[in-house]
């Protein structure tokens, strides 16, 4: 750990060395930011401010970690780390570590409840614990989105039309369908706090979710 001025850069030398991290998040609600060095083996390091000084931490990762380079942040403060194309596991920020955990698909949303959302080729699935577990999906393509209302509940909204998302002993279920009146092409939006959900596109439409 390294106190520096706002004039100083990682290793003391000059501040060009900071070009070669990519910013990847934040952590601890925002007291650290995050960096990644863009080289392997994976270097991460975590900057924190107080006033007018800057503390730069090495971050441990696991040996076998990808170079992150995407990260999805939790409503609890939680950041969730991945690698585009799909590199098969995330990286998850404990105690001052990186842990890496494996996850077959395409991270889509971190809850509320700290539990990351993944999809994959007709597969929803959900990282608890640090353990993966998915429930198929036959209709689904990769357009589909997860949502999160206000009170806490998740709905998956796809082609076929929106459905209630649950964890039944640990494992995604879908436990109540919607069908809309034609097929939904057009899947970003979010859902406001009366539960209503909006999706955009070449027109904006309103779905009230059920309470």
């Amino acid at each position: 750990k390294k106190q520096m001025t706002p004039d100083e850069s990682a290793d003391g030398q000059d501040r060009g060395v900071l070009s070669h991290f990519t910013l990847l998040g934040t952590a601890e609600r925002g007291r650290l930011l995050l960096l990644m060095h863009t080289s392997l083996p994976a270097k991460i390091l975590a900057l924190s401010f107080d006033q007018d000084k800057l503390t730069c931490t090495p971050i441990s990762a696991d040996e076998n970690a990808p170079l992150f380079n995407l990260s999805i942040q939790s409503v609890s403060g939680q950041p969730w780390l991945y690698a585009m194309p799909g590199a098969g596991c995330v990286g998850a920020y404990r105690d001052g570590k990186i842990v890496t955990i494996a996850c077959p698909g395409v991270p889509i949303l971190a809850d509320s409840a700290g539990r990351l959302w993944t999809l994959s080729k007709q597969q929803l699935g959900v990282i608890v614990d640090d353990r993966s577990t998915s429930v198929t999906v036959p209709d689904l393509t990769p357009d589909a989105r997860l949502y999160e209302g206000p009170d806490g509940r998740l709905w998956l909204v796809h082609e076929s039309g929106i459905d209630r998302v649950e964890l039944v002993n640990g494992t995604p279920a879908l436990t109540h369908h919607y069908a809309l009146h034609q097929p939904l092409n057009v899947f970003q939006g979010f859902i406001d706090s009366a539960n209503g959900l909006w999706l955009g596109g070449g027109r904006v439409g309103r779905f009230q979710l059920p309470q």
